[in-house]
């Protein structure tokens, strides 16, 4: 009788101990395939994104993205946001407080431009859909201090600069943590890149993600 006890006892450890090994070890896998399969949902949506980014700093590097002629930033961007929907917007901020806004409305797009050093708290805009003949235009001449847009006050291009002046690393692609848009209030978090454009001219260049 203590044989079979002990017997029993035995085979009903090893048979804990066994549950508790595959147990242990479901767990772990269903762990690492959990973890890859955040990975491989996290690369699909960054990388177009920086691969994008790093597109469009070559582009300013050649001329072909000039800050002078927004309307031929537009046909280059407008097709990027189309093919990669989680970009929501395209900014541009440089260290005279000049800015570039594509920021797309569901079936429509906005432009929105400032330079504080040349107009002050002037902001211009423009809005149109596809097929549109002409875009409406109008000018804030003096908007509320809510209202008013300068980039280098942003946490985009404040986060970039001062990166990139502690470790400067051309090409480099930085990302912010999720904070509210100031165009949409929506949460999100941008991505952006340092540029030199075929001028000489140093700005970042960014995309909003949502």
């Amino acid at each position: 009788f203590l044989l079979i006890v002990v017997l029993t006892a035995t085979i009903l450890l090893s048979t804990v101990y066994t549950g508790r090994r595959i147990a242990h070890s479901t767990s772990r896998d269903l762990i690492d395939d959990a973890l890859q399969s955040v990975r491989s949902e996290l690369h699909r949506f960054t990388d177009p994104v920086q691969r994008s980014l790093q597109f469009g700093a070559q582009l300013a590097s050649t001329g072909v993205i000039d800050l002078d002629d927004p309307a031929g930033m537009n046909a280059v961007f407008m097709p990027l946001v189309t093919q990669i929907p989680q970009i929501s917007a395209v900014n541009v901020g440089d260290a005279e407080g000049r800015g570039y806004l594509l920021l797309r409305l569901g079936d429509r797009w906005r432009n929105r431009f400032v330079w504080q050093e040349r107009w002050g708290r002037r902001m211009e805009f423009s809005e149109w859909a596809d097929g549109d003949a002409e875009a409406r235009e109008w000018t804030v001449e003096n908007p509320s201090d809510d209202e008013f847009y300068d980039p280098r006050t942003r946490d985009w291009y404040r986060m970039a600069t001062e990166l990139e002046a502690d470790a400067p690393a051309p090409g480099a692609v930085y990302w912010t943590d999720v904070y509210s848009f100031f165009s949409t209030g929506r949460p999100g978090i941008t991505a952006m890149v340092h540029v030199t454009d075929a001028k000489g001219r140093r700005y970042v260049l960014a995309y909003d993600l949502t």
